[in-house]
């Protein structure tokens, strides 16, 4: 099926007035225009969202949608001449979802931090949704880019499904392999506080509890320099002086994984 359309100029000049036909072959996606454009030695430029073309006739394909074209005349012997018209055109069908992931292979962070876009997909109005057969901290799973920690050395699967929210039928998914090397001992951990006695007291816990881990405290108090130690799994401390700044470290050792980390 073929839809013919005629735009003519409300912009010109007395000497020159632009104007166009275009042609779309809906089977294909190509559009014909041509320019219909008065005047003496017409010079026809016409302008897209990514490309100047020059001449009379010109043919391409575009994706389904709205695109802006504009055709600019002006006359190689007169000087007078200048007309414009622009329009967008509306090329019938649904943009195809195309599902990619990015992802660097060595994170250049800290070991078993990978960080995951799904940017190279292509489509329009896309909303994501991750798949991570392991690791933590992969969240929001509907961020188009987020960040998976891994804490043991393996071959994991990482899945991304795009779909056009208003058009459920355009959908892809993609999946690719991460190969992790090194095993990651992942030294985080919260606290809560007890504040309500005059000295508060500080209940601190890791993330990571594996088995093999060895847990190493410190506890710096900054105005003395003076320094604590617990090789707890999960501490107390009570800090004597509610006004006393402490830095807090942890290091965690793994025997079995062979991994370090503070």
């Amino acid at each position: 099926m073929a839809i013919t359309c005629l735009l003519i100029s409300a912009r010109q000049s007395m000497a020159c007035q632009a104007s166009f036909t275009y042609v779309i072959d809906t089977a294909t996606r190509s559009v014909t225009f041509t320019s219909t454009s008065t005047g003496t030695n017409p010079y026809v430029q016409w302008r897209f969202i990514d490309e100047w073309v020059y001449g009379n006739t010109y043919t391409r394909q575009f994706n389904p949608g709205y695109h802006y074209v504009c055709l600019y005349l002006t006359s190689s012997t007169d000087t007078s001449c200048h007309s414009t018209v622009c329009d967008s055109i509306f090329i019938p069908g649904s943009v195809p979802c195309h599902a990619s992931i990015s992802y660097p292979i060595n994170n250049g962070t800290k070991p078993g931090i990978y960080f995951f876009a799904g940017y190279p997909s292509t489509g329009a109005n896309l909303v994501y949704d991750w798949t991570f057969s392991g690791g933590t901290e992969a969240w929001p799973l509907s961020s188009p880019a987020l960040k998976n920690r891994y804490l043991d050395a393996g071959i994991y699967t990482v899945c991304l499904t795009v779909t056009n929210i208003l058009d459920s039928t355009c959908h892809d998914d993609t999946c690719v392999t991460v190969v992790v090397d090194t095993p990651y001992c992942y030294a985080n951990y919260t606290f809560i506080a007890d504040t309500s006695l005059v000295s508060p007291v500080y209940y601190f816990h890791p993330f990571n509890t594996d088995s093999g881990n060895t847990y190493l405290w410190t506890f710096t108090n900054v105005a003395t320099g003076i320094v604590d130690s617990s090789t707890a799994k999960s501490p107390t401390k009570i800090i004597t002086n509610n006004t006393a700044y402490v830095m807090v470290c942890l290091t965690i050792t793994n025997s079995i994984k062979g991994c370090t980390e503070t």
